[in-house]
Formats: C-alpha cells, sequence, structure tokens
C-alpha cells in the first residue's frame, strides 16, 4: 500500500495503512479493543479482526485450544518511506471465513467473560422425582448419565440442550449406580449390591459381569484398556483383566480403609487411591499396576476423617484432588517431598465433592452445599474467579463436566445445564 505525497505531513492515525493499524492495535488491552470499535466504522472492522484478539483468548481461564483456523498472526512490518510515500513491503493474511471456524475469537472471549462474570441461563435438562446420587461425563458430543439402575447415553445439541430420547440405555444393575467410567472404547458400571458390567458402547450390550464378595457396595471405578480397577466399601481395590469376552481378578489390593476415588494415570501403570482417611491411614497412595504391590504414601500426615473424594489428571505427573479437607490439592508424583505444589482452599470451608479440568488454566469444583460450583485458575491460588448457584437448590455437587460454553451438574433430583454463550 502507498500513500501519495499529498498526505505527507498531515499523516494522522486514520490515514496510516491497514497493517500498520493492526499492528499497533495489537498492543490494546480489551478495553482499548472495545473502545477503538467505536470510534469509526474504518476501526470497527479492523478492531473486530480475530488475529488482534488471539493472545488475549489464549490467558483467559476457560480458554481452550484455538481451532488451526484461528492461528493466522501479524507478520512483521518491512516500512520504508522514500520521498514522503509510505510502503509497506507485505500484505494483510486473509481473514478465516465463518465456514472454517465455528465462533470469532471474539465471540469465545466474549463466552470467557461471562464464566468470569457469573453471567448464565440455568436450564434443567433431567427432572427426577426422587433424591439420588446421580453421575455424569461427556465424551465429545455425548453426556453419559446414570440414573437409579440404568446408564443412558444422549448427543449433545449445539445449544448445550440434549436430545429427547437416548442414544443407548445400558440396563443390567438390580441395584442403584454408584460410579462408572468412560474411556476410549471401554464402559464400566458399577452398584450398591458390587455388580461390575462392562458394556459394549456402541450396542449397549453387556460384555462382562462379576460380582464383588459379600455385595459389597463399589463406591470408585476406573478403566484404561483392558485393566478396569474398582474400590470396595469392605476396603479393597479390585484389578480385573478383560480377556476376551471373559474378565478375571488379577489383584485383590487390601487398603485398610474405605476407598472413595480411584484413577489410573495416564501412562496406564499406576493406580492412585483416594481413601477415607480414618484410624491414621494415609487417605492418598499409589499402587503399582501390574505387581499390585503399594508405591507410595503421599500423604505422611494425615487430618483424621479428612478423606479424598476425587482425582484427576493433567499429565503422567500433574495430578490434582479434592475431599473433606475443603482443599483442591496439586500434586507432582516425580517430588519425593509428599508436599502439595499448589492449593486452593474453598472460602466457605465446604467439603469439595468433585472436580474437573477440560482447559489448561482452569478447574471447575463441585461442592457439598446449595449446588455451589466455582472456578477456579490453576495460576493463582488467593481465591476463586467466581462461584455458581442454581436457583433453589440444596442439593450437593455429585458429579460435573464442562466445556468452554457450558457447564453440566449432575444434583440430587436432575441434570443442571449452565449455559454462558447469553449476552
Amino acid at each position: 500500500m502507498t500513500l501519495g505525497k499529498e498526505y505527507a505531513g498531515r499523516l494522522n492515525l486514520v490515514t496510516l495503512p491497514e497493517l500498520v493499524l493492526l499492528h499497533i492495535f495489537s498492543y490494546c488491552d480489551l478495553k482499548t479493543l472495545a473502545d477503538l470499535c467505536q470510534v469509526c466504522q474504518h476501526f470497527n472492522r479492523l478492531a473486530n479482526e480475530d488475529r488482534l484478539w488471539r493472545n488475549l483468548y489464549q490467558t483467559l481461564t476457560v480458554a481452550d485450544a484455538l481451532n488451526p483456523c484461528h492461528e493466522t498472526i501479524i507478520d512483521d512490518l518491512s516500512v520504508v518511506v522514500v520521498d514522503g510515500n509510505v510502503d509497506i513491503h507485505d500484505h494483510i493474511p486473509e481473514r478465516p471465513s465463518s465456514t472454517r471456524c465455528e465462533k470469532t475469537i471474539k465471540e469465545k472471549c466474549r463466552i470467557c467473560f461471562n464464566w468470569n462474570r457469573g453471567r448464565f441461563q440455568e436450564q434443567k435438562l433431567i427432572t427426577e422425582y426422587i433424591r439420588q446420587m446421580p453421575h455424569l461425563e461427556l465424551e465429545n458430543d455425548l453426556i453419559y448419565i446414570s440414573s437409579r439402575n440404568e446408564l443412558s447415553c444422549r448427543e449433545r445439541l449445539s445449544n448445550g440442550r440434549l436430545q429427547r430420547t437416548n442414544m443407548c440405555l445400558y440396563r443390567g444393575h438390580s441395584g442403584d449406580i454408584t460410579c462408572f467410567s468412560v474411556c476410549d472404547n471401554n464402559l464400566v458400571s458399577a452398584d450398591v449390591k458390587g455388580t461390575i458390567i462392562g458394556w459394549n458402547k456402541a450396542t449397549s450390550s453387556l460384555e462382562w459381569k462379576i460380582i464383588c464378595e459379600s455385595n459389597s457396595e463399589v463406591s470408585a471405578i476406573d478403566c484404561c484398556r483392558d485393566i478396569t480397577v474398582a474400590g470396595t466399601r469392605n476396603e479393597t481395590v479390585k484389578v480385573l483383566v478383560k480377556n476376551d469376552e471373559s474378565v478375571s481378578v488379577r489383584h485383590n489390593i487390601i487398603t485398610s480403609d474405605r476407598v472413595w476415588a480411584l484413577k489410573i494415570n495416564p501412562n496406564g501403570n499406576k493406580i492412585v487411591c483416594g481413601t477415607a482417611g480414618l484410624n491414621g491411614i494415609s487417605p492418598l497412595r499409589i499402587w503399582d499396576l501390574e505387581s499390585g504391590l503399594l508405591e507410595s504414601t503421599i500423604v505422611d500426615q494425615p487430618v483424621n476423617g479428612a478423606g479424598i473424594l476425587d482425582v484427576i489428571f493433567d499429565d503422567p505427573v500433574t495430578m490434582y484432588t479434592c475431599g473433606y479437607d475443603t482443599c483442591i490439592k496439586q500434586w507432582d508424583l516425580r517430588s519425593n517431598s509428599n508436599q502439595t505444589v499448589r492449593l486452593w482452599e474453598d472460602p466457605d470451608d465446604v467439603s469439595v465433592y468433585c472436580i474437573k479440568s477440560r482447559t489448561p488454566y482452569s478447574i471447575v469444583s463441585g461442592t457439598a452445599r446449595h449446588g455451589l460450583s466455582r472456578l477456579w485458575d490453576k495460576r493463582m491460588t488467593s481465591k476463586p474467579v467466581k462461584m455458581y448457584y442454581p436457583k433453589k437448590i440444596r442439593s450437593p455437587v455429585y458429579a460435573l463436566d464442562y466445556t468452554t460454553e457450558y457447564l453440566y451438574l449432575a444434583l440430587d433430583k436432575g441434570i443442571h445445564l449452565l449455559d454462558f454463550t447469553g449476552y
């Protein structure tokens, strides 16, 4: 682009080449970009370019990884002034078309700020008339929900709502389902009567079934490839191995404490077990999956009753736990000090029932009171970013899951949706 001699001596901000303006705008914060949108149509068009919002978006708490179509950046400028003419030796990259990207980065930023400000619309997706302890998990565009002795799979619509009819319905339990796990092609569930069932996800048919001795309630379960681990009320962890269409018990691990949470690490070679933490027993221990031997005790001096209720992994060495101690804790499994890396304490001193982390910087926690969930930023531990209350709810949050746009809560009388996409 070349500006003629008639502009020499009276060059101002508006008459600068577009690529120069974009480079200047790239140093602006959110408020300044919003103000620039109101200056004139020319500035409004430039200030709405996705490339300006990209860096800002990647710093937000709930931001996820950008789609490749958003990866456009502003190239280095080569500006030459000769005899009053301004020559820009570059070009403005084409803006991604709307057909390639579902939402612009500016729109994604707006939704992220709705999370920070607590702006959402609530909707009850499923209503139950008998109080229970449901569980839910998201998998791409599907949601798995347990209700009494049934497990269902529904498709999630583009507006966060659910299809009216079930895609699959898994029936085979005689008691209420206490927990289930979805991993790759595996789906396993367990109930209060000690029955553990492996399902064919596509056909909803039963593949294998095993009943724990003494019909002891199964309170935690996880799976990885052909391995299933289940923690029971009678203070044991069972390691099950699937062989063709049958399943066998590889190990019976005695925990000497009631099991509340189980997780197989991403490498598939360790079991992290969270227990009730009674009688001086550490509530967080790690066993080797192959040998069934105790590998390490994470908490050396436990507080009596400070049990672990949920465990999640960011990567093979970074783990998060929550429980009755009212805290979320980050652990580094490479360290031998058994000290937390970071700690987020609930400001109301409420037990944290469940946690989930779906984006690089965010953790969402569900608590024991009034359907309260909180958004935390992994980069700061001083206080939560925001808390979210569904209307007229007194139930604990038994399970939750979320995307960058929607938060799903499993409460005692149904499944609630918090929609953050509104204006």
